[in-house]
């Protein structure tokens, strides 16, 4: 007579929800055809969500370790994994919003016209 399997836990459920997101922020952040998808500043926002989720999700338990740890007047690995985990989440997350600000910026810039600029001097009123 067989054994069951055991049915996954909360720990393992949470393990498998980490690993898919965190596949997904790598896709459409590696892979060229994904990277406009669906426009320029959508694909920064769903960046932007899917790293969140993928740094609450996986972390509330170093992040609530944390949070306990000054009450003692100590620190431990929560507190590493909880400060090195945040700082790389936000750098991504201002990285994926400046950036993209920065393209749309560039494409604003070689948008304008030549005879538009050779219109006006560097005071920004129109020749004669």
């Amino acid at each position: 007579m067989k054994c069951p399997a055991p049915a996954p836990d909360r720990h393992d459920l949470t393990l498998a929800t980490g690993v898919v997101l965190s596949a997904l922020v790598l896709a459409l952040a590696m892979i060229p055809a994904l990277m406009g998808c669906p426009t320029a500043q959508g694909h920064n926002d769903l960046l932007a969500a899917l790293e969140l989720s993928v740094w609450l999700g996986m972390g509330w338990t170093f992040h609530g370790g944390t949070l306990a740890t000054p009450r003692h007047g100590a620190t431990n690995i929560d507190t590493l994994i909880s400060l090195g985990s945040s700082v790389a989440h936000q750098l991504a997350a201002h990285t994926d919003h400046f950036l993209g600000r920065l393209d749309q910026l560039h494409e604003l810039r070689y948008s304008i016209q030549p005879q538009q600029l050779n219109n006006s001097t560097h005071s920004g009123h129109p020749q004669p």
